[in-house]
C-alpha cells in the first residue's frame, strides 16, 4: 500500500472509489450537490494548508482517501476519510488520519475538526483514540450529528 498526494490524473479513479464507497456507508453520493468539491479535487484542496491523499494498492487502485481543508485561520477540517469496506480493520484509516493530522500541524493549524454520524461507531472510536473530543457544531451540516475537535 502506498499513501500518495492526490494528482489530477487520479481524479477519475478517486471519483469511482467514492461513488462506490460512500453509498456503502449508508450515505448518498451527490456529485452535483454536497459532494461537488470531490469532482474537482485539485481546485477544492489546492492552496496553502489544504491537501488530499489517496491510499492505493500496488496496482494503483484507490482503497482510501482523506483531505484537509481550511475552515478558519487556525482551524482545519478533516474531510472524506473513507476506507474500502474490504480493507477495514487493517489500520489504514489510522494511517490516513495520521498523515492528515501531521500535515495540519505542520501547516500551522492549532485545531482540527470533523463531523460524522452517531452510527459511525468505528470511525468515532478511531477519532477518540487519537484525542478528538465531541464539541458543538462548527458549521451547519444537516447530514452530521456528531462534531469533534482535536487540539494539535
Amino acid at each position: 500500500m502506498e499513501l500518495v498526494i492526490f494528482e489530477p490524473d487520479m481524479q477519475e479513479a478517486v471519483f469511482a472509489f467514492l461513488q462506490s464507497c460512500i453509498p456503502k456507508t449508508g450515505r448518498s453520493f451527490e456529485p452535483r450537490g454536497r459532494h461537488a468539491p470531490l469532482t474537482r479535487i485539485s481546485d477544492s484542496y489546492g492552496g496553502a494548508g489544504q491537501r488530499f491523499w489517496c491510499l492505493r494498492d500496488m496496482q494503483g487502485h484507490v482503497l482510501g482517501t482523506v483531505g484537509v481543508r481550511r475552515a478558519q485561520k487556525d482551524l482545519c477540517e478533516i474531510k472524506t476519510l473513507f476506507v474500502d469496506g474490504g480493507q477495514r480493520g487493517r489500520g489504514y484509516g489510522r494511517r490516513l488520519l495520521g498523515r492528515a493530522l501531521s500535515f495540519a500541524a505542520q501547516s500551522g493549524y492549532r485545531r482540527a475538526a470533523l463531523d460524522t454520524r452517531a452510527q459511525d461507531t468505528a470511525a468515532i472510536a478511531l477519532y477518540k483514540s487519537v484525542g478528538f473530543y465531541e464539541t458543538t457544531p462548527y458549521h451547519d451540516n444537516p447530514y452530521a450529528d456528531i462534531f469533534m475537535e482535536l487540539i494539535l
